[in-house]
């Protein structure tokens, strides 16, 4: 094994474990023509725990070059057992900066801030997740996902 081979092998490990929480499920669904309308119900099926979690939920969306708006407003439904157990808006800043510098990528992955999720074991949890846009529908939108720590 080379010095070179060892110490990018090194990086990797660091960076692996410098990692802040633990990834606990993490999805994506693809949007047709890169349209998110708002009657698109997006529905994240959580797998199931033996005990009980305190997760960090983020909500992720991709969007392309032409997206101009700052953030998106969405729903986020909390269901358990076939019931929905609350229904809180989240914002995803999408543009910060109102005049964004070029990075040569084709997309631009944005986070929610993080929110708590309680999930108590034996029970089946799902995210479904819509938009609040007045625009509709939302173009430039490939990809929505969730990440859950």
């Amino acid at each position: 094994m080379t010095r070179h081979t060892l110490i990018l092998l090194v990086a990797a490990a660091l960076l692996l474990t410098s990692c802040g929480g633990q990834l606990y499920h993490t999805a994506y669904r693809n949007l047709s023509h890169s349209q998110w309308d708002s009657r698109d119900t997006l529905l994240f099926d959580l797998p199931p725990s033996n005990q009980d979690l305190d997760l960090s939920l983020t909500l992720a969306v991709r969007t392309t070059k032409p997206f101009a708006y700052r953030d998106i407003v969405t729903q986020l439904d909390i269901i358990r057992d076939g019931r929905t157990l609350s229904s809180t808006p989240i914002t995803i800043t999408v543009n910060d900066d109102p005049q964004p510098k070029t990075t040569g990528f084709l997309t631009r992955e944005s986070h929610s801030a993080p929110s708590t999720l309680h999930m108590e074991a034996g029970h089946r949890y799902a995210l479904r997740i819509t938009h609040r846009m007045r625009l509709n529908p939302l173009d430039h939108i490939p990809t929505v996902g969730i990440i859950a720590e």
